[in-house]
């Protein structure tokens, strides 16, 4: 069972460091020792707990676990508006007002000048009951191009619907689709919100398939592919045409150097298939008539890029 801070106080928990004080709170074994002060000496990484003494109190040094040690609001107070705002980042905004009601006058103060600061500008815009819909969709999809982590972190913290819910509502975007191209993003979205590695939109495209049929191919395109197939991105998905990832890298218009550095990076994953097969139907012997056949029919002969590979494709 998790340690429960009094006064709400879990909410202040952040990285502790060597110099800090904090209190001691939760100790089933030495309930004398709770509420004392400490100040951290160093972390213990044989015994994983801080070295500890106490504040006033001739005593020898103890070892606390982490999930023992918090600092109090009064603690908070005495805090740098820089280190503050870190704190502040870990309190879930609908309990701001909260704390803020309860804390000192000097600590309410340096909240209010954190939270109305520029680094949560687009957080309290977000969050405002004035936007609407269409508003919070630009403003993540603008923070997605930006690669602006802190916001986006606050925003799918607080609201993780957002992470499944379209930000280009007609293609059925989402902000891991947007952000095939922003390789700092996408890692942060596998890795810290766990979202779906072969999420698709609309059309049925994944997001290895996005990333592969840029108009412009980088260095941050060859990461977002490499990220995504390290991450168990689905090698061989099409989508509602039968186009696959391989098919799209090779036909992208970006037809450069970092392109066939792309066809060479899935092949070094593994993918093997004809990424111009002649029965592809948007190759040379379907112009003109592409259109008419069922999507079935096409996505059945574009899937034969992959299920009639020869080695001599390669």
């Amino acid at each position: 069972m998790p340690t429960r801070y009094p006064h709400g106080a879990e909410a202040f928990v952040m990285a502790l460091a060597s110099g800090m004080r904090a209190k001691i709170c939760g100790l089933n074994s030495r309930k004398d020792l709770n509420e004392r002060e400490v100040v951290l000496e160093k972390y213990v990484d044989a015994k994983g707990r801080w070295a500890c003494r106490t504040v006033g109190v001739l005593t020898e040094g103890i070892l606390v676990r982490p999930d023992n040690l918090v600092r109090s609001p009064s603690m908070l107070a005495e805090l740098p508006d820089d280190e503050l705002l870190l704190v502040l980042e870990q309190v879930p905004i609908k309990d701001l007002a909260e704390h803020v009601s309860t804390a000192s006058h000097k600590l309410r103060a340096a909240m209010q000048r954190t939270w109305s600061g520029p680094a949560w500008c687009k957080v309290r815009r977000f969050f405002s009951q004035t936007m609407a819909r269409a508003g919070k969709q630009e403003l993540i999809r603008a923070a997605v191009v930006e690669r602006d982590l802190p916001t986006l972190r606050t925003i799918f913290r607080e609201d993780p619907a957002w992470l499944k819910e379209p930000i280009i509502d007609v293609v059925g975007s989402t902000a891991a689709t947007l952000a095939t191209s922003h390789p700092d993003v996408l890692r942060m979205l596998l890795d810290e919100f766990a979202c779906d590695v072969n999420t698709r939109r609309s059309d049925g495209s994944t997001l290895l398939i996005d990333a592969c049929n840029k108009s412009e191919c980088s260095e941050d395109l060859l990461a977002c592919v490499r990220i995504l197939c390290e991450r168990g991105a689905d090698l061989y998905a099409v989508d509602n045409d039968g186009d696959g990832a391989l098919y799209c890298a090779h036909d992208s218009p970006a037809n450069n150097e970092a392109l066939s550095e792309c066809v060479q990076l899935l092949r070094n994953f593994g993918v093997r298939g004809r990424p111009n097969s002649a029965v592809h139907t948007s190759s040379a012997g379907f112009v003109g008539f592409r259109d008419l056949l069922p999507p079935q029919v096409r996505a059945e002969l574009n899937r034969g890029d992959y299920t009639h590979w020869s080695p001599q494709w390669d």
